[in-house]
């Protein structure tokens, strides 16, 4: 995520985390699983990105937060 933000230099709304997609991060690392990867937002500042794996969903908001249980807004 953070590669991709700083790679992503484009101006305003489409620099940082904006079109963030998982062909994408799978540019950066290529063991990610798509169908256990969804980007459910993703703009210049901020993300949220959550794996669910049978009944457990995991979510990071954002660049600062802790990857904790739950799924994204």
């Amino acid at each position: 995520m953070e590669a991709y933000n700083a790679d992503n230099t484009g101006t305003g709304n489409s620099a940082g985390y904006a079109g963030l997609t998982i062909s994408a991060l799978q540019t950066y690392d290529s063991a990610l699983v798509p169908t256990k990867l969804t980007i459910q937002s993703a703009d210049s500042v901020t993300y949220c990105i959550q794996s669910t794996v049978g009944s457990a969903t995991w979510k990071k908001a954002g660049p600062g937060a802790d990857i904790v249980t739950g799924a994204c807004p």
